[in-house]
């Protein structure tokens, strides 16, 4: 007779593996044995997912995903049953059927690993606007996971090269909801502590030149939503941050965004243009209000005292012609000629962001 070592897995009948041991994914270190153990789990978890059937993808990557829900995971855990899952999941993101695709996207995003992070790159230029939303979302879990692992995934590197890549494909991005997609990737990163200088000025100088570009009319629903993300996440970032962490050159970055999202309110306002749905009008209102409190948190952040905020949001969701006027003389408070951000720290030009009309 001969003693056979059972596999670390478990499963409800036989042949259906269905949960990794705790012991398995909680070890610092995995031996061949181990590794063994998370093969076959994968290969026998995997085998629906390109398959036609939605319900039988759901199922397995229900159970893939399973897995990756443990915060007691190792990073050698995770690291082995990404490297399992990678070669499995690099063609499925590609796949001509969208649902496969996505689903991969989804497992791929919480792997959390750095070819895991290339593929969802990858993806983000897909001709599908609902795979590239797919793939930010995913990127978004991604540094949601590296946000909370004692021990990374991913070099320091290597997510600093995501982050890079992802501003790159937040600029070139024209689809509105994948924007905001991408917005909540980049908001994601910039709340690590290590990789906030480098995404908020991607965050900020992307979005400045969309916001700048809305012209003559308000903002599509969807763009408007990711405008007021990158405002709100702004404000959460400098909220939680103490005074010295955040730059100054990128304090003023965040600045000039607000005051971008700001004068943007205005123009939509003069020009008559703020459609008449009280949702909208409420969207704007917020817009408002976070940008102003982004601008007056820069302003504490960098040794100033701010004055007390004009709460300038609060006039334009009142939505009658006195509020629409004393919002248009308020926002110029700040953001316009002689108003606070011409003066120091700032300096921004009088004309920068609206007139003196």
């Amino acid at each position: 007779m001969f003693a056979v070592m059972p596999l670390a897995f478990s499963g409800t009948a036989m042949g259906q593996l269905n949960q990794l041991d705790a012991t398995l994914r909680h070890a610092q270190q995995l031996g061949d044995g181990e590794k063994e153990s998370v093969r076959a789990f994968v290969a026998a978890n995997s085998t629906n997912l390109s398959n036609a059937d939605p319900m039988l993808i759901k199922k397995d990557r229900g159970v893939l995903l399973t897995q990756l829900a443990d915060s007691k995971n190792s990073a050698a855990f995770r690291i082995e049953y990404s490297r399992q899952l990678e070669p499995l999941l690099s063609p499925l993101v590609t796949n001509a059927n969208e649902i496969v695709a996505v689903n991969a996207l989804t497992i791929a995003g919480d792997l959390a690993t750095a070819p895991a992070a290339n593929m969802l790159l990858q993806a983000c230029g897909s001709e599908k606007p609902a795979v590239r939303y797919q793939a930010a979302y995913g990127l978004r879990r991604t540094f949601e996971a590296l946000g909370k692992m004692p021990t990374p995934t991913m070099r320091e590197d290597q997510a600093a090269d995501t982050i890079k890549a992802m501003g790159a494909k937040l600029v070139a991005e024209s689809d509105a909801l994948v924007t905001d997609g991408l917005v909540l990737a980049m908001i994601e990163a910039a709340g690590i502590g290590q990789y906030r200088p480098q995404a908020l000025p991607l965050l900020y100088t992307s979005m400045t030149t969309k916001v700048k570009g809305i012209r003559n009319a308000a903002a599509p629903e969807a763009m408007l939503r990711a405008v007021l993300r990158t405002n709100t996440g702004l404000r959460d970032v400098l909220t939680a941050a103490t005074s010295g962490q955040v730059g100054s050159e990128t304090l003023k970055g965040c600045a000039e965004f607000a005051a971008e999202s700001i004068a943007y309110c205005v123009r939509t306002v003069e020009a008559k243009a703020m459609p008449a749905d009280k949702a909208s009008r409420e969207a704007h209102a917020q817009l408002a209000s976070a940008a102003e409190t982004v601008i007056l948190l820069s302003l504490e952040q960098q040794g100033g005292k701010p004055p007390a905020a004009k709460k300038i949001g609060d006039n334009l969701k009142a939505a009658t012609t006195a509020g629409d006027a004393q919002f248009s003389v308020d926002a110029r408070s700040l953001i316009g000629p002689g108003g606070l951000l011409s003066k120091d720290p700032y300096k921004f030009p009088d004309s920068q962001f609206l007139s003196g009309k």
